[in-house]
């Protein structure tokens, strides 16, 4: 299992589906590359632990990244990270919800 990947994935399937605007699905994959250069193979592995050290991993990403990008841009990667394990644990591990996904 690789966590970036089945997120991306997912990223996919919804803009295909038309859950997912195109310029939204950009924003998402810029967040997803962010963190993914963050990850240990065994936060890539396992969502729970993803969830778990999710502060921390975000903190690391601060620290590098400062520099390169404004605060105010982290954290909106942030939120869009959020949102996608939102989604991806709603929507994205049964087929039928995302049938039946109505975004608003």
């Amino acid at each position: 299992m690789d966590i970036i990947k089945d997120l991306g994935d997912f990223i996919e399937v919804a803009q295909r589906n038309r859950k997912y605007p195109m310029n939204s699905v950009y924003g998402y994959r810029a967040a997803l590359k962010l963190f993914d250069e963050e990850l240990s193979s065994d936060e890539r592995e396992s969502l729970e632990l993803f969830k778990e050290r999710f502060e921390q991993i975000y903190s690391n990403i601060l620290s590098k990244k400062k520099n390169n990008f404004s605060i105010s841009s982290l954290e909106i990667y942030k939120k869009r990270i959020k949102k996608i394990l939102s989604d991806y644990e709603k929507y994205g591990v049964d087929p039928t919800k995302m049938a039946n996904w109505n975004p608003s």
